[in-house]
């Protein structure tokens, strides 16, 4: 499974998918507007997912400032890394993997 549904209070939110290169699971907004008031389209593809715009993940320093901790876009099934991530598939473009199994409960 590449892809996994989740909900926030309680309504469908986005999915999950598997980051290869930060070693995690990422969350991307489809539904509802994520912490940032971002919002993914998603082409319903389960199998080789596009999600549009590209997808950033940050951290937040203590100073406030945010630093930029994976940047990617998801086309057709495929991980296209842009050049501003601080990992080693900066870059480089790479299959979707399937999510780890036993992540989740149940599943």
């Amino acid at each position: 499974m590449k892809l996994r549904p989740y909900t926030s209070n309680g309504a469908p939110a986005g999915y999950w998918h598997w980051c290869p290169a930060c070693e995690a699971l990422h969350g991307i907004s489809v539904q509802q507007k994520n912490n940032s008031g971002a919002v993914w389209r998603f082409d319903g593809n389960f199998d080789r997912p596009t999600f549009s715009p590209s997808i950033r993940c940050f951290a937040t320093e203590e100073d406030g400032s945010l630093t930029i901790l994976c940047h990617y876009f998801i086309n057709s099934g495929m991980i296209q890394f842009c050049g501003d991530n601080p990992h080693e598939l900066n870059g480089q473009t790479v299959p979707l993997p399937d999510i780890p199994e036993g992540l989740f409960r149940n599943g």
